[in-house]
């Protein structure tokens, strides 16, 4: 079981000479890695080693506080909670107008187990709810959100920018691939409304920060929270930190910490470990070797 930044290094320390090894005596028959998305493992350099092992995820065992998170970036900025502060700071007594989320489109881009929370917390709130994914799973669909979820899949660039100019926030949960590397970029940002929300809990690599500090300093987007970025920690440098409040959220990308994260995450792997005991199938279970998630 692999976590953190290393875990490309442990795994090519257990898989040494492991072309020369027996495929009876490998020592490595299974990986399972906290994280869901293991871009940060560099597997792709090490398919020679994996090419025979099961890798599996943390799949499904913390989606519900990232998409809280979400619903908290709307609120931040529906609720006008810098001003609230600074009138609470000022002494100041002046009623001013909020934005409900009822009515309102959201558009998610990444519909595995998070972008399903998502949805069925904006159902709630009744929004409409528009969904890309790169797969479909109906089964999941009906289950988790009532077919009340509007599926599309652009054909091309035409449509992709009809669909964001029709959402009033923008969840991105991609996950990074050579597809989705910096595909939240300027010509994307500006086809979205100027008064939508952008929110950001996928992986940081997906967007292009220089385009959208651009955007927001130019008043075509409303604002944007972000829990990951390009670049990880923030370089002290970057741009985003001198946005004002009013139009930034950062987050230090820990919009899944909680006390019983680590418990869930483990929790998920005693389960995958019960399946392996007694020889369960786990294809269902391993992660895509494309896409690595």
């Amino acid at each position: 079981m692999v976590q953190g930044e290393f875990g490309h290094d442990v795994i090519r320390y257990l898989c040494d000479d492991y072309d020369a090894v027996p495929a009876s005596a490998r020592r490595v028959l299974w990986i399972h890695s906290l994280p869901v998305g293991l871009d940060v493992y560099q597997f792709p350099l090490l398919l020679n080693e994996v090419q025979d092992t099961l890798i599996t995820n943390g799949r499904g065992s913390q989606s519900m506080p990232p998409a809280e998170y979400v619903f908290y970036s709307f609120f931040y900025f529906n609720r006008q909670t810098t001003r609230q502060l600074r009138q609470k700071a000022e002494r100041e007594w002046s009623p001013y107008n909020i934005q409900p989320l009822q009515g309102s489109t959201l558009c998610i881009f990444g519909y595995g187990d998070i972008g399903q929370c998502v949805a069925r917390l904006a159902l709630a709130f009744g929004m409409k709810v528009i969904a890309l994914r790169r797969r479909k799973n109906k089964e999941n669909e009906n289950e988790n959100n009532h077919n009340e979820v509007q599926m599309v899949s652009p054909q091309s660039t035409e449509e992709l920018h009809t669909v964001l100019g029709s959402a009033d926030y923008i969840v991105n949960i991609l996950p990074h691939t050579a597809e989705t590397d910096r595909y939240f970029d300027k010509e994307k940002f500006s086809a979205m409304k100027s008064s939508a929300l952008y929110v950001n809990i996928g992986r940081g690599k997906t967007q292009v920060e220089d385009d959208l500090c651009e955007c927001l300093r130019e008043g075509k987007l409303r604002g944007a929270s972000l829990d990951v970025y390009e670049e990880e920690p923030l370089p002290s440098a970057s741009p985003l930190w001198s946005l004002p409040d009013d139009l930034i959220l950062l987050n230090p990308h820990a919009a899944a910490w909680h006390e019983k994260q680590l418990y869930n995450l483990c929790q998920r792997f005693v389960f995958l470990c019960e399946e392996w005991k007694r020889g369960a199938a786990m294809e269902g279970h391993s992660v895509n070797r494309e896409l690595w998630y």
